[in-house]
This record gives C-alpha cells, structure tokens and sequence, in this order.
C-alpha cells in the first residue's frame, strides 16, 4: 500500500513540475559566492585562503536537502547544523530573501551554484563553509522528463595537516528510470576527484530510490577508494525502502555519524564527524 501511495505521489508530482517546467528559466552553469547581489556569470572561480577548514585536526560536515526552506523550523534546524559544523552542505536551497537575511547576519562564506530561476528566485546547491575554498566549480545535469536541470558543486579547501580537502555536493538526478542521465551526471563528478590524490568527501541528495541507483554510485565511490559513512543513529529519509541521502569520505578518519528526524524539511538531516589522518 504504501509503494503504491508512494508512486501516486510520484506520479502526480513529475506531471506537475513538466506542466510548470515553462516558468523555469535554464543558464549554463554559474556559481556565486556572494549571496546579497548574485551573478552566477563565473561556471568556477579560484581563491587565496590559508586558513584550515578543520579544527585542531577536528571537522564536523553536515548535509541536508533543505526543500527550498518551505517547512517550518528551517532556521532553526540550519542554525543548529552551522553551529555544530565546519562545513555544511545544502541541496534545493532557494534564495529567498529569507535565505538572504539569514546568511546576511551569520558568519561563513556561503557559496551556490544555481540550477534554475524561477519567479526570479535561484534554487540550487549551496555550501556553507568556516573559510573560503581555494577552488570552486559549478556542474549542471538536465532532468530528462521535466528539463529542469540539478546542480554540483565541487569545492577545495586548506586543512591544518597541509592537504587539500576535495567536497563534492551532490543534488542527483530523481525522475528518470533509466541510467544514462544519473550516470553522465555522476562522471563529471568522477573528473574531479580523478584529479584530486588527497583526501574526499562526497556528499548530498543522491536521490537513491532504486537498487539499480545504488549500485552504480556504490561502484564508483568504490573505483576512487571512497568509503560510505556508517550512523549510530540512522533515520536517513528513505523512498521504497532505500536512502535517499549519503556521505562517502577518504583519507579522513571516521569518528562518529548520525541522522535525526526533522520536520523542518522532506528530508532529514545527516552529520558525520572526521579527524585528519
């Protein structure tokens, strides 16, 4: 019954986001690390940071699929993950005035990459990090049925142990069946860290809803050495029985890890711990 609900849901939502995908306007793939005035003119951008992402060998990442922050209790479930974090990375963020507001009186350097404008508002994946990236990229996968496209971003950041950290935030491909597309998707991240001999994490809304999904991201984190975290405390937002979110890491050591429910979005948030190795 409840897989039967479920692709109802399904359903009702693809043919809606196709009937509406027309107020969507697409760009080539842009990024911004100025959220007040946004440009999204550079697809990557380079800078100079000599402070450590980590601290005292210490780094706490976060990730959650904030669902453009339509529930509420956002902020205050945000709040507590900048907070306890050195790193947080976000999926569907929508940058509302809100949004704009709450990053405005907060401390960090908050990067996006955005995958559409709708209403004149950007949605995409955003990172939230305690000092600059070194290098920043933005990537962009259409969505097969609905032509909306799903963003990456891959960041670098300093550690204290004179490494260079590569983070990978991920917001998947969700309404299509077949491989191809979520394939092509996840080899432009496999570029990056084919390039990258350091440390990893990989991370964000993988949208895993079927076996066949899992499989493939499960070979390639797999090829690059990657290991998934493993959660004390494990209420991951699942579709037909599968995880919809992950973090997989290398060269870091794994400290603690957990998942807890929220009501603040349709997706719950996840937290792992690492120290430097």
């Amino acid at each position: 019954m409840k897989k039967t609900l479920s692709l109802i849901i399904a359903f009702v939502t693809v043919a809606g986001l196709i009937s509406l995908s027309w107020i969507f306007e697409r760009y080539p793939p842009g990024l911004t690390s100025d959220l007040a005035s946004p440009d999204f003119n550079q697809a990557c951008e380079s800078s100079v940071s000599q402070q450590p992402l980590d601290s005292n060998g210490e780094l706490t990442v976060s990730v959650w699929n904030i669902y453009k922050q339509q529930n509420v209790g956002w902020k205050t479930e945000l709040t507590r993950l900048l907070d306890s974090s050195e790193l947080v990375l976000l999926q569907e963020a929508s940058l509302t005035t809100p949004l704009k507001s709450f990053f405005a009186e907060r401390p960090g350097h908050a990067t996006m990459v955005r995958a559409f404008t709708g209403f004149e508002i950007a949605n995409g994946v955003l990172d939230v990090a305690a000092v600059p990236a070194t290098d920043i990229c933005a990537q962009l996968t259409t969505e097969p049925l609905i032509r909306l496209p799903k963003s990456t971003l891959v960041a670098s950041y300093p550690l204290s142990n004179g490494e260079s950290l590569l983070v990978v935030n991920l917001h998947s491909v969700n309404f299509s069946w077949g491989l191809e597309t979520y394939t092509a998707q996840l080899k432009g991240a496999a570029k990056a860290l084919a390039a990258h001999q350091g440390p990893v994490i990989v991370a964000g809304d993988f949208n895993t809803w079927r076996e066949g999904r899992i499989q493939l991201v499960n070979k390639m984190m797999a090829e690059f050495g990657l290991k998934e975290v493993k959660y004390q405390l494990d209420e991951r937002s699942q579709v037909f029985g599968f995880p919809l979110d992950h973090i997989f890491y290398r060269g870091l050591h794994l400290e603690s890890a957990q998942a807890w429910q929220t009501q603040a979005s349709d997706h719950n948030p996840i937290q792992a711990r690492f120290s430097l190795m």
